[in-house]
């Protein structure tokens, strides 16, 4: 597993946590109002049990207790709202809940900036090699090429005879290199197109494919049918385009990071 696959792995996992925290927190609150709620439909004084025949304690002369009295001290024994009834457990309920989801709210924060990290990592991976191993290397081979045929290419042509023998050698060593390059050009077409930018396609580079692949095999045999496989001309600046457009996009997804 790659670093970041595992951030985005663990950043994942984290916000399951968190939402199941959330969850569990919200299922305390919801169970304890529920307690409370049953917990209100208690007497707050249990009445006395008295049996058939036996007289009220305030009805007995010797204590002196009158139902004034009784009305008095209940009243000085009356409590403010927020300690009488359910709220003392639901304020309880809602204290434990609140204590539980502000950690877990920060860690879905951090967890959320860590998988916007690793998503920007990845991208930023993914053009860094589109650049180092697709642009770059055919943007490179494709110039070389294109120096050797326009200095000492075939078509290069000499008033003197000696000068002209001496480039056709020159020319049938810097052959090879041009053979060693095109099938550089072909492996690259052939394996690397996954890297392509965005705005590019495959289509762009069928020709291209085809004349490498086709150069070394009319090298060796000469004929007129070498004309349908021409290099096209407009894809080296093609290539020179999309090069610096990548160069655009990893600059900015590397601006600020180091």
């Amino acid at each position: 597993m790659s670093h970041s696959n595992g951030v985005i792995f663990y950043t994942n996992l984290s916000r399951i946590c968190a939402l199941a925290g959330v969850l569990l927190a919200f299922s305390a609150l919801i169970a304890a109002v529920g307690a409370a709620s049953a917990h209100a439909g208690e007497p707050l004084i249990a009445a006395p049990q008295v049996s058939q025949g036996t007289p009220l304690p305030f009805s007995r002369p010797a204590t002196g207790l009158q139902v004034s009295d009784l009305l008095q001290l209940t009243a000085k024994e009356a409590k403010p709202w927020y300690q009488d009834g359910i709220w003392p457990l639901l304020g309880s309920a809602l204290g434990t809940t609140l204590a539980s989801v502000v950690p877990i709210t920060v860690v879905y924060l951090q967890s959320s900036k860590a998988l916007k990290t690793a998503q920007k990592q990845r991208q930023t991976d993914r053009v860094s090699a589109s650049l180092a191993e697709f642009y770059n290397p055919l943007y490179a081979l494709m110039t070389l090429n294109r120096e050797i045929f326009e200095r000492a290419g075939p078509a290069v042509k000499f008033d003197d005879f000696s000068a002209q023998q001496a480039a056709a050698e020159i020319w049938q060593e810097l052959k090879g290199k041009v053979i060693l390059n095109n099938q550089e050009i072909e492996r690259i077409l052939r394996t690397k197109t996954h890297l392509l930018s965005a705005g590019d396609s495959m289509e762009r580079y069928n020709e291209l494919y085809v004349h490498v692949s086709m150069f070394e095999v009319f090298q060796k045999v000469p004929t007129d049918l070498y004309s349908n496989f021409r290099f096209p001309v407009d894809i080296l600046p093609h290539v020179e385009r999309m090069r610096e457009t990548v160069i655009k996009d990893l600059v900015y997804l590397t601006k600020g990071t180091n």
